[in-house]
C-alpha cells in the first residue's frame, strides 16, 4: 500500500493511526470498491481512494458531506486547490475580512 497522506480534523475518534491496518486487511479481500458507512471526516475514505479503491462514503453528519465533496470528488483539482489556498493565505487579514463582508 502507498504511504498515507490524508487531511481532516483531529478528534478522539480519528482512525488515522489505524489506516495502515485497515488498508492491509482490505487488501486481503480483493475488493475494488468500499463503503465507508460512518465516514466522519473521510480519512478512511481518502486513504482508500488514494490507494485506488472506488469509495462510497456516508454519514449522518451534514459536515461529512462537505468533507466528502472536498476530498473525494475534487481529487483531480489538488494543484489548483493548492494555488487558491496559497493565494488566500497571502492576503492580509484586513483584505480577507473586507472580501468576506462583501460576499
Amino acid at each position: 500500500m502507498r504511504a498515507l497522506s490524508t487531511e481532516g480534523v483531529k478528534y478522539a475518534g480519528s482512525k488515522l493511526k489505524l489506516l495502515p491496518h485497515i488498508l492491509a486487511l482490505a487488501g486481503k479481500t480483493g475488493a475494488g470498491t468500499v463503503l465507508d458507512g460512518f465516514s466522519g471526516t473521510t480519512r478512511v475514505s481518502q486513504a482508500f481512494a488514494k490507494n485506488g479503491y472506488g469509495v462510497i462514503c456516508n454519514d449522518i453528519a451534514v459536515w461529512s458531506e462537505t468533507f466528502g465533496r472536498c476530498y473525494l470528488q475534487n481529487a483531480g483539482l489538488a494543484r489548483e486547490r493548492g494555488q487558491l489556498l496559497a493565494h488566500l493565505n497571502s492576503l492580509s487579514p484586513e483584505l480577507a475580512a473586507k472580501l468576506l463582508n462583501e460576499a
